[in-house]
């Protein structure tokens, strides 16, 4: 007795102890694999009727016997003393041990369909991906592909009968495998799968709608529509059938909306430097963009959602919300999207027009009431009728506003109907920079479409410095999500999983999509240099890849690639301040005032772990304005709060949010301040006895200080 492994999805192969097994008859096979599928004890009389029906009674018992001999033999279960042989047998009964050490590939599929069609729908985890993943691997084709005996009919009924069975129990695995990649964001992944269904059902229709659906997420429509015609074709040539309404409708949707576009995930490098239009594949968001999946069938079913996402400027709110997007497109949902400029100076509903705009066409095309588009045309002229009949102007200032709300209202409610089962995500970005007007618009909306429940997601984002800087901001957002069904998700850095895994994913050399050491190497050095902030990763692996000997060649196709194996070592690396974040933090740095500025730029001398105290005594700032200029820094998220009572008593100690941002304050400071503020921060130091190597820094940093005040011993 030995280890036996029995694989009947696909052709038929049976291994015991690693060798595969010849079968002298077909139905040798055929009686093990029906023991192995059919359990429990089987009569020696239904057994031969099953297999041998032409035989006589006595001669088809002998036969049985005979191929029980050579199973036996065949799978060492005739030695003596066996503890658990594979095959039971009795008088007049046979039976597969299911004790015996074995492998069934049919077990993996099985308990991967009860995860995916039971009560577990909710949950997506690794851990069931996997399962999910194991069990699509294993189907390797149909129930015991190609086996018919001919002569036994009863036993090819059950073939055929077993075959239909797990050809949907594939189906249903294939499809969630495909939704809980998608569900996570990880659409490349759910491609393949779908890719990977396709070749093992060519018919199926819901694969092939699954494969579109993806390809939209990741924006590449042209992948998409040629999909489509490929089923349309395949199902004309061998069904002369057509795809259904729905398919076809999704092929329209697509054409309208930038048909043949093709993705514009990557781009190839030109010039000196990475392009500015770059962008890695997602990680690390699997839960956050599951969370925003939920809220869109949670409005497609019961009525109007609202999300708000909320993080830091470039923790990656707008790249989540544009990959929602392109997802729920796949779904056929109609996408409004709009976004505030700080620049824009608060123009009147400028994130409204903008979304609205995008769709005008559209819109003139939905059964809209008159007024309601008559309405509309205060905000997009474009929708004025032709005629010389005028707005109504008799109304005051608050009616007016009033009507123009609701026929917004309407217009998202017009939306949702033009298409059934779907939902209109209202996405508008950087809401923190909207005037007024707008954000009572939104309100409204959310509140509106709640009453009528219209199937629509109210998505928007919004920066936490804001929101601590604009209290009147952060009251509308609190209001927005206690009087409507909202949610709230905040963004926060990239673990180091997730940025190993966008390495991996970027790395030339990697195949087979696991971490070598050098990509482990390169992935903690990342994370470590930029705290796992997304827009620091982008843009530090775009200053790699401006360096040529490190990316792909500058004329290579795209997927732009980084090859880990060319980096320099880590010692060269450390520091590394690519121009991207350098930009980045200056445009904050200039919001301050100029006592704000002096506290952070003396902050940035004392480097990490200091006081109020040093900062005053380093700045020269007073200390009633150093708690004004502190609470303005504290604001807007440059410096973070904590305390320390085992070094400092009840004092705080404060350090930056991002080494990033300490490192462009120390070079924005200018070489004078640098040096005052070093000096200022030894003596400081000196006093509250500091060790000497941190005093031996501030001092050779002065120029000659050293030499003329030597620390204590």
């Amino acid at each position: 007795m030995g280890q036996l492994s029995i694989s009947l999805l696909g052709t038929p192969n049976i291994c015991h102890n690693g060798q595969s097994l010849t079968f002298r008859t077909r139905k040798g096979l055929a009686l093990l694999a029906y023991l192995a599928v059919e359990r429990g004890a089987h009569g020696r009389e239904k057994l031969t009727t099953l297999f041998w029906p032409e035989s006589d009674p006595a001669r088809g018992r002998a036969t049985l016997r005979s191929t029980l001999a050579y199973l036996r033999h065949a799978l060492e279960d005739d030695a003596e003393l066996l503890d658990r042989p594979h095959l039971i047998v009795k008088t007049g009964s046979l039976a597969f041990n299911d004790q015996s050490p074995f492998h069934l590939d049919l077990e993996l599929l099985h308990q991967a369909w009860e995860s995916a069609s039971g009560g577990k729908r909710s949950t997506n985890s690794p851990q069931r991906r996997q399962l999910l993943e194991d069990a699509c691997r294993a189907c390797r084709s149909g129930f015991l592909e190609s086996l018919s005996l001919g002569d036994a009919p009863e036993f090819d009924d059950w073939v055929d009968e077993q075959r239909e069975i797990w050809h949907q129990r594939v189906s249903v695995v294939f499809d969630h495998l495909v939704r809980s990649y998608a569900n996570a964001g990880e659409f490349r992944r759910a491609a393949d799968a779908a890719t990977r269904w396709i070749g093992r059902d060519r018919l199926n229709e819901a694969a092939y709608h699954r494969l579109i659906q993806m390809h939209v997420a990741l924006g590449n429509h042209a992948a998409a529509l040629q999909t489509f015609e490929q089923y349309r074709t395949i199902l004309a040539n061998e069904l002369a059938a057509e795809p259904s309404p729905a398919l076809r409708a999704l092929a329209d949707r697509i054409r309208v909306s930038n048909a043949s576009q093709s993705s514009k995930r990557h781009v190839v490098v030109s010039g000196d430097h990475a392009p500015a239009g770059f962008e890695t594949p997602l990680v690390g968001r699997s839960h956050e963009h599951e969370q925003l999946v939920a809220a869109y069938h949670a409005a497609r079913r019961q009525g109007a959602r609202t999300v708000v996402l909320v993080g830091d400027a470039g923790i990656g709110k707008t790249r989540l919300a544009a990959e929602f997007s392109r997802w729920a497109t796949g779904q056929g949902a109609e996408i409004l999207q709009g976004r505030a400029f700080e620049t824009g100076g608060r123009l009147p509903y400028q994130p409204h027009i903008d979304a609205l705009r995008r769709k005008s066409l559209a819109t003139r095309e939905l059964p809209l009431d008159k007024i309601w588009r008559n309405e509309l045309s205060r905000l997009l002229p474009e929708l004025r009728p032709r005629t010389d009949e005028s707005l109504p102007t008799n109304s005051g200032e608050a009616t007016a506003q009033n009507r123009l709300f609701e026929a917004v209202a309407q217009l998202g409610r017009a939306f949702a109907e033009s298409a059934p089962g779907s939902v209109v995500v209202y996405f508008i970005d950087d809401v923190q920079w909207a005037d007024r007007a707008s954000l009572d618009l939104l309100g409204y909306l959310a509140r509106r479409w709640t009453e009528l429940h219209v199937s629509a997601l109210l998505l928007i984002t919004v920066r936490t410095e804001t929101l601590t800087l604009a209290p009147e901001l952060t009251q509308w957002v609190n209001e927005l999500i206690r009087d409507v069904q909202s949610r709230q998700i905040e963004l926060g850095p990239l673990d180091l999983d997730a940025t190993r895994q966008l390495v991996v994913e970027l790395d030339t050399n990697n195949r087979d999509n696991r971490a070598t050491a050098e990509v482990d190497t390169f992935a903690r050095w990342l994370h470590a240099e930029t705290s796992g902030q997304p827009f620091y990763v982008v843009e530090t692996i775009k200053a790699l890849l401006e360096q040529e000997d490190f990316g792909s060649p500058r004329t290579a196709i795209p997927p732009l690639r980084l090859d880990v194996t060319a980096l320099p070592s880590e010692a060269s690396l450390r520091g590394m301040l690519p121009r991207g974040i350098r930009d980045r933090v200056r445009s904050r740095l200039v919001q301050l005032s100029t006592s704000a500025f002096s506290l952070l730029a003396a902050g940035s001398v004392l480097s990490q772990g200091f006081t109020f105290t040093s900062l005053t005594r380093v700045s020269g700032v007073s200390e009633d304005e150093g708690l004004i200029a502190l609470d303005e820094i504290l604001k807007h998220r440059l410096l973070r709060e904590s305390v320390d009572e085992v070094q400092t008593g009840s004092e705080g100690l404060y350090s930056f949010y991002h080494d990033k941002i300490r490192d462009v304050t120390y070079t924005e400071a200018g070489e004078a301040r640098r040096r005052v503020f070093h000096r200022r921060a030894f003596e400081r130091l000196e006093a509250i006895g500091a060790p000497a190597a941190t005093l031996a820094h501030h001092a050779a940093t002065t120029r000659g200080i050293l030499s003329l005040r030597r620390p204590s011993r």
